[in-house]
């Protein structure tokens, strides 16, 4: 005779509470692995277009052009120099194809360097391809029509005209004063440039893809009054009852970062750092060349962000960000040629202040993430 012994109701109970406490501690530590999966995911792919900028500035002697392109009255016949400067990367990140689509379209309708960024990729499919290493893979947007970017050129720490494309007349030193990043809608910049030093100096950064409704992650917020004289305003247009999402009474671009990947214009392509990071982003009345553009992340515990010298940090949402209510650096505010009033963070943005960095433990970022991590 087999011997058997009935199950009891405590039986279940200590079984069942077994279970629960074992997923419990397996969900959290499978989260936690693929988080730092897409972490390292995001360092491999911002790696790569670090290398293709070190390898566009070896063939050109000069970092890409933040918005580029040719000159037309028609968004058909030119892209009215809107293109951005990630189209000049492709080339140089095994996107040779889409190179020579972009360079002589098959559409005789369209001219060398494609139409205008904003045109329907129904007229001109190029628009549509999405480049796999232009996204980060935390972030869960989904291209809907043109093809989507998680990455930003940084203009540096100012606020006026930091993302106008200025005409053949300005003079140099006009543009340089106000357009301090390693990136620039309007002139060249060469690696000899960045008299901070390469290591001290972002060249790319992330940001959330602008596809949810309001969110200050992605969004732009139009026409904020007074972020030149105190970028800290930013903080008036977010709701006070979700800190991740604008008031309702803001108006937004309907384009916002990354919905785009060959817009160059200043709200899909550019960061700044004049505002912390994952922090709300907006441009100044009628103007959409000015404002605070914030870098932003689906990542836990900050940004990534690429330094010239190809070196990767992650950066902390409470990094040091100076005065937020001090003047942004530009002629109308009498300040050209100072150092950043932003902190760590405007100091990190600008490439010829010759500002020098602290070290890790001094600052909220780290230079990497730990072994294992």
């Amino acid at each position: 005779m087999t011997n058997s012994r009935a199950v009891l109701p405590q039986d279940i109970f200590v079984t069942v509470a077994v279970i629960i406490i074992a997923l419990g501690m397996l969900i959290p530590a499978t989260l936690r692995t693929r988080e730092s999966a897409r972490r390292v995911d995001c360092q491999n792919r911002l790696s790569k277009l670090g290398e293709a900028i070190h390898n566009y500035h070896a063939a050109y002697n000069r970092t890409p052009p933040a918005m580029t392109g040719t000159d037309g009255e028609f968004d058909q016949r030119s892209n009215r120099r809107r293109l951005s400067g990630f189209a000049a990367l492709l080339p140089f990140i095994d996107q040779q194809l889409a190179w020579e689509q972009l360079s002589r379209p098959v559409e005789a309708a369209f001219p060398p360097m494609g139409p205008a960024p904003s045109t329907s990729p129904a007229k001109f499919p190029l628009w549509a391809h999405q480049v796999a290493m232009f996204v980060c893979p935390a972030d869960p947007a989904t291209k809907q029509d043109f093809g989507l970017r998680s990455y930003l050129f940084c203009y540096g720490d100012g606020v006026q005209d930091v993302g106008k494309r200025f005409k053949d007349g300005a003079s140099d030193p006009v543009v340089r004063a106000v357009q301090r990043g390693a990136f620039s809608p309007s002139i060249a910049i060469s690696f000899r440039d960045c008299l901070d030093g390469m290591s001290n100096t972002i060249f790319l950064s992330e940001t959330v893809i602008n596809v949810r409704p309001r969110n200050t992650a992605g969004a732009v917020a139009r026409d904020v009054a007074g972020l030149a004289e105190a970028p800290a305003r930013i903080h008036d247009v977010i709701d006070l009852t979700d800190r991740h999402r604008y008031r309702a009474e803001m108006t937004l671009w309907a384009v916002g970062k990354g919905s785009r990947w060959p817009e160059g214009a200043f709200v899909c392509n550019a960061m700044t750092t004049n505002v912390p990071p994952n922090s709300a982003s907006a441009t100044l009345p009628d103007d959409p060349y000015s404002g605070c553009i914030s870098a932003s992340s689906h990542h836990i515990g900050g940004i990534h962000v690429l330094m010239g010298d190809g070196s990767m940090r992650m950066v902390a949402d409470n990094i040091d960000v100076g005065d937020q209510h001090a003047a942004s650096v530009c002629s109308q505010n009498n300040n050209v040629g100072t150092p950043s009033p932003y902190g760590v963070w405007g100091a990190m943005g600008t490439r010829a202040n010759r500002e020098l960095m602290p070290a890790d433990g001094e600052a909220a970022f780290n230079s990497i993430y730990s072994e294992g991590e």
